[in-house]
């Protein structure tokens, strides 16, 4: 009765971590620039939303 408990404890945290460590990682290893590829009709093409003077704020506020 224990055991079952630690087993189903140890797999609950071992899939909350595996989450935690999919959700931290998968953004930061997608490709791609937020602030110049805010939005395109097709592949490499951009269509700017904001202008250059916001565009350089972001950059210096966020840090990217």
């Amino acid at each position: 009765m224990v055991n079952d408990r630690n087993s189903f404890i140890f797999r609950l945290l071992s899939t909350l971590f595996i989450i935690l460590v999919i959700n931290f990682f998968l953004p930061r290893m997608m490709p791609g620039d937020p602030f110049s590829t805010t939005s395109a009709d097709e592949v490499g093409e951009d269509i700017i939303v904001m202008t250059e003077e916001q565009h350089l704020y972001y950059i210096n506020y966020y840090g990217t």
